[in-house]
């Protein structure tokens, strides 16, 4: 069994290290570029385009992709993944506790979004529906007659009422806007996301034991979310900085948490 590791370096060249088919998924917050057409940010956006046929190659055959994105580079990224051979399947839409500047010229930013897509074959993508599901939401307003997040239902002409035909007895089927838990405690990187959000993709997306690739790891949040959720990881970056922030919060997660880490650098 492949142990978790955590590398320093650049995953274009990385990557090609890896054989075809040895990952079961990639869950990845590429850096965005924002400001993205103006000067060194568009050469950063435009990495992950470059990174997306290798990462085909590498994932199994139906394994997922997931990655965080942000206008205007996350719909080119988007069509990069479908140019790399990737499958679209859905898109989440993650709203913040409050909006940040957007810049002059732009509304306030208050939502990041993450494209999940498959490559073709194999057995198909994994998707554990069941672990995600959250407790039904009446509309107090109708008295109960919306049913949002029902499994399974028809709208009423006009009315607008959707009339329930069956519920899951685990819960609602997840809707694809979700809304962040709140602010990230001990922030130490400036695109950091929530450990329950990143959880969440990983719980839906994987198995137990299933080996996740992180290539643009920053402070280590999804690496952490594996190892919270009892699956593998091999996660990078180009900075030796947050690599070793990375296996800091890694070493502490697993000392304060019982958890096992076989962390191979």
């Amino acid at each position: 069994m492949t142990p978790d590791t955590l590398l320093v370096g650049d995953c274009r060249e990385v990557l090609k290290q890896f054989p075809d088919g040895c990952f079961d998924a990639c869950i990845t917050d590429p850096p965005y570029g924002i400001g993205a057409y103006k000067g060194d940010s568009k050469k950063v956006a435009l990495i992950f385009p470059e990174v997306l046929p290798e990462l085909h190659r590498v994932l199994r055959p139906g394994g997922a992709l997931a990655f965080f994105g942000r206008w205007p580079t996350f719909y080119e990224w988007a069509i990069a993944a479908r140019k790399a051979g990737f499958r679209q399947r859905e898109e989440l839409v993650w709203i913040a506790p409050r909006p940040s500047p957007g810049g002059d010229g732009h509304f306030m930013r208050q939502h990041s979004t993450t494209f999940v897509s498959h490559s073709v074959g194999g057995d198909g993508i994994t998707w554990n529906v069941d672990p995600c599901r959250e407790p039904y939401r009446y509309d107090g307003l109708n008295q109960g007659k919306v049913c949002r997040g029902v499994n399974h239902g028809d709208w009423h002409g006009r009315t607008g009422h959707l009339r329930v035909l069956s519920a899951h007895p685990r819960g609602a089927t997840p809707c694809d806007v979700r809304r962040t838990p709140g602010f990230v405690d001990g922030r130490v990187h400036g695109g950091q996301k929530h450990i329950a959000d990143c959880e969440w993709l990983v719980k839906l997306l994987t198995n137990e034991g299933d080996l996740v690739l992180d290539p643009f790891c920053g402070a280590g949040t999804i690496p952490l979310a594996c190892a919270n959720m009892g699956r593998r990881f091999t996660a990078m970056d180009i900075d030796p900085h947050w690599v070793e922030v990375s296996e800091k919060r890694l070493v502490e997660a697993a000392s304060k948490r019982n958890l096992t880490l076989a962390l191979e650098a």
